[in-house]
């Protein structure tokens, strides 16, 4: 993956996946939306600090609803 747009890091031990993208935004954001596409479980951090306090997010899938999308 190398050149994409949002970075990538992958940790061996692990098999851990991260992908990272920094950027700069002219103003604080009264509000902002996130949104994921994954194949399991995942966690998103802002600066560091995690978003949201859930484990094992998400719950469930429907995948022949969601993978797809």
């Amino acid at each position: 993956m190398t050149g994409a747009p949002f970075g990538f890091l992958a940790n061996e031990e692990s098999n851990v996946v991260r992908f990272r993208r920094e950027f700069v935004l002219k103003s604080t954001p009264k509000r902002a939306i996130v949104f994921f596409s994954t194949l399991g479980h995942y966690r998103a951090f802002v600066n560091g600090c995690q978003v949201g306090d859930r484990l094992f997010t998400p719950a469930w899938s429907a995948y022949e609803k969601t993978y797809f999308l």
